[in-house]
């Protein structure tokens, strides 16, 4: 409902509607029991899920070993960097204890890094036609709206070119209209 919840409903009985910014416009258009509209929109959340790996936070403690991880990967580099490293044995054994790092850090990392891997995952599968089906029967009990409902609102007025939403202002002098 984050991000599609606002701009569709589905009335039981009669189908999916689409707020085209002026009015729910019914989506006549129904391929295999799902508007395509609907169907498109769902199709999005494949991509929604797997943005929300930027927000996974690691812990604080996470964050400190993939700092270290950081710097311990770039010194590597700079002794890499190094020509005839391999024949000076205080950079050999300095990579030695770099690499030993390098793993235990890893293995700490594993639950941070699993996370994020089923996070990814379940953004792939997301995108199957089975889940993308499921997501779309439970969408409609939570965007379930009774046909009475759709002409509830005390101050909209529904015209030709659209719905007139007017809304009371309240802490405001009453002013009559001058005409």
């Amino acid at each position: 409902m984050i991000h599609f919840g606002d701009d569709i409903l589905f009335v039981s009985q009669v189908g999916w509607f689409v707020w085209d910014g002026a009015r729910w416009r019914k989506d006549d258009e129904i391929s295999r029991d799902v508007s395509p509209l609907i169907r498109g929109r769902a199709q999005q959340m494949s991509a929604l899920i797997e943005q929300e790996i930027d927000w996974l936070q690691p812990s604080p403690r996470d964050r400190q070993l993939i700092n270290e991880e950081r710097d311990l990967r770039k010194r590597r580099a700079e002794i890499e960097g190094i020509a005839g490293y391999a024949d000076d044995e205080s950079l050999m054994t300095e990579l030695s204890n770099l690499a030993s790092r390098l793993r235990s850090i890893d293995a700490a990392l594993k639950s941070h890094k699993a996370l994020i891997g089923r996070r990814l995952t379940h953004a792939k599968n997301a995108g199957n036609s089975g889940p993308m089906s499921n997501l779309i029967s439970e969408a409609r009990v939570m965007l379930a709206r009774s046909v009475d409902q759709m002409d509830k609102g005390d101050l909209d007025v529904n015209t030709l070119t659209g719905v007139l939403r007017f809304e009371r202002i309240t802490g405001m002098a009453s002013r009559r209209c001058p005409m």
